[in-house]
């Protein structure tokens, strides 16, 4: 017989209360049953006998199938207990107990056939709500799919995906693409992952042949962006911009040699990941031809669609030794080459960092005892950054951290976050932007109770910290309305982190504060992981604003993407507005908060209360 805790049990939640209440009401019933047996009044036998059935009726309704089996075989012993002892005495008080103890047995399985009846029909409607629950959520699925589909017009016909239904079947089998779905090349993801794979190798080869390193070929990524002439940029629609992508993509595949990857990023940029060893002018000569391929893809009586292509490269390990880093340095050295006369660059230090030089050069230790007394000195400071609605006014501010270093001035925020990770500063430095903001909110919500704080962690922070019982701790510390806390988390962290990321967010989320996923559009996670996470705002990375003139491929994809995320109920925060023409663009898209140099430039602590209650009144 199976006495197994039934999980479906309404009164009794857990195994615990289920076997307390058993062994309560099992005593019970003994106890009533010794004090019929030993007492000499008839009046305490029959009050005892009534109890009995009242336990009878709580362990059949509290206990269910369990309590129906238990309430059975008591009520049957007490049966044959009452029917031995009048046949024994021939006590008129035995044959009223015998009367209540049949009536007791037929209330029993008169119960016990109502309660099944009951929990069927129970089980029959549970059935039903689930039903009617899992069709609405894929209704809602396919509808959300449609609209991404149909919104971001970057799916189309193609050779390898000939129709919608198979674009959207592609779209449901897998959490992020790994195929850029316009021009069936691997996306940003995938180029990532293969870096990374190229990295690997590298290494695992040096190490089981370490004096075979001259054989070892460097891994490169090409970064190339094509610009498109004014008339044509002016007059294209989206489908024929699709079209035109399509062609490049073609062109580049063909003149790509076969061992070399060729992915799509965004609009008109295409990388190009090889390791094959060259010589600096097969390099060059190389990234000649591919640059040659883009610009002669598409042309008009009129000449040329495409008023020049630009190419930077980076390369493993001289220029960066991580995955994301190289990327990032081929992207910077392609934008370099945009404001050059030469048609291509290699990354170079110089083009990301100038003074801050000296912090790389100096040993650990060294730094360790720099970073400190910077701290100490107050060097390291706090500013903020009002975040505005459509109306232009203040819905909340953003905390930055700054250095002015008193040696090297006034220090980038990559180097610095770079020297501070390197040193283990990061916790520290982390620790006290949180402090430091929730304080300034507390102060700030005194006087403008609805204003938000916004506050940035960083990835290394969420892989190694123990950030959501720290921040816990300083915020009941500070004493500050959690309800408008807003914690930032780049997008970064979520490209080979997400499973440990995960648990961390909804630990954050729990404290009451609103989630936001910072520098999305960067390439590196997919609108797929939105539902999977506790996020309710996106930040727009500052190269959706940085270039909405009509007709651009910038202006088609931030419409879209901002589009999506109103569908979804997702509010988008735009980061970097550096003009009217960008402010009122992201208005018309639907963007919910705007942050930027157009509408304020970062402040002060002391210069936050004056600024407030100047602007809100």
């Amino acid at each position: 017989m199976n006495m197994d805790y039934d999980v479906g049990n309404i009164f009794c939640k857990n195994k615990s209360s289920f076997a307390f209440s058993l062994i309560c009401l099992s005593f019970s019933f003994i106890g009533l049953m010794m004090i019929q047996v030993w007492s000499f009044s008839a009046t305490v036998k029959v009050f005892a006998s009534i109890m009995a059935l009242i336990v009878v009726i709580l362990l059949i309704l509290t206990l269910g199938r369990v309590g129906s089996i238990v309430a059975t075989v008591f009520n049957t012993f007490q049966l044959l207990l009452y029917g031995y002892t009048y046949l024994s005495n021939r006590s008129s008080v035995y044959l009223h107990l015998l009367g209540l103890s049949l009536a007791s047995l037929l209330i029993l399985i008169t119960l016990r056939v109502f309660t099944h009846r009951v929990s069927e029909k129970m089980n029959l409607l549970r059935l039903k709500i689930d039903e009617e629950q899992n069709r609405r959520i894929e209704s809602e699925t396919a509808a959300i799919t449609e609209r991404a589909v149909q919104r971001t017009s970057l799916i189309v016909k193609h050779s390898s995906l000939a129709d919608k239904e198979s674009v959207t079947e592609t779209i449901k089998m897998s959490k992020t693409p790994r195929i850029d779905t316009l021009t069936t090349l691997p996306d940003r993801e995938m180029l990532m992952e293969h870096i990374d794979t190229l990295i690997e190798d590298r290494i695992t080869y040096s190490q089981s042949d370490p004096d075979d390193s001259e054989k070892l070929t460097n891994v490169t990524v090409i970064y190339l962006s094509a610009e498109l002439n004014n008339d044509f940029n002016r007059s294209i629609g989206h489908r024929s911009f699709d079209l035109f992508v399509q062609c490049i993509a073609h062109r580049l595949r063909e003149c790509a040699d076969p061992a070399d990857m060729v992915g799509h990023v965004t609009g008109t940029e295409f990388v190009i990941v090889t390791q094959r060893a060259f010589t600096e002018s097969e390099l060059k000569g190389y990234i000649d031809s591919l640059c040659f391929a883009a610009e002669d893809s598409l042309s008009d009586e009129n000449g040329k669609l495409i008023s020049k292509v630009r190419a930077g490269y980076s390369v493993y390990p001289d220029d960066a030794r991580f995955p994301g880093d190289l990327l990032e340095n081929a992207e910077t050295a392609m934008h370099e080459a945009f404001f050059s006369s030469e048609d291509y660059h290699r990354y170079d230090e110089s083009f990301r960092y100038d003074i801050t030089a000296g912090l790389d050069n100096m040993p650990l230790d060294e730094l360790k005892t720099f970073i400190t007394k910077a701290m100490e000195d107050k060097e390291i400071y706090m500013v903020y950054q009002p975040m505005f609605d459509k109306d232009k006014k203040v819905a909340g501010l953003e905390a930055f951290v700054r250095w002015n270093s008193s040696v090297f001035g006034m220090i980038n925020n990559y180097e610095f976050l770079a020297a501070a990770e390197r040193t283990g500063h990061i916790y520290n430095i982390g620790e006290y932007t949180i402090r430091t903001a929730l304080e300034k909110l507390k102060e700030i919500n005194k006087d403008f109770p609805d204003l938000t704080m916004t506050v940035n962690i960083s990835s290394i922070q969420l892989r190694n910290g123990d950030i959501e019982n720290s921040f816990a701790e300083i915020a009941r510390e500070s004493g500050c309305d959690l309800k408008n806390v807003i914690v930032d988390i780049p997008e970064e962290s979520l490209l080979s982190n997400f499973p440990l990321v995960q648990p961390i967010l909804e630990k954050l989320s729990d404290l009451g504060v609103t989630m936001a996923l910072d520098n999305f559009g960067r390439g590196y996670s997919s609108l797929n992981n939105i539902p999977l996470l506790p996020i309710s705002m996106i930040k727009l990375d500052g190269h959706f604003t940085s270039d909405l003139k009509a007709g651009t491929s910038s202006r088609v994809l931030t419409d879209s993407i901002i589009s999506l995320l109103n569908e979804i109920d997702v509010p988008v925060d735009a980061t970097g507005v550096g003009n009217a023409e960008q402010y009122k663009a992201l208005v018309e898209f639907g963007c919910t908060y705007f942050q930027g140099k157009f509408l304020c430039d970062p402040m002060k602590d002391e210069e936050v209360m004056s600024f407030l209650r100047k602007v809100q009144g």
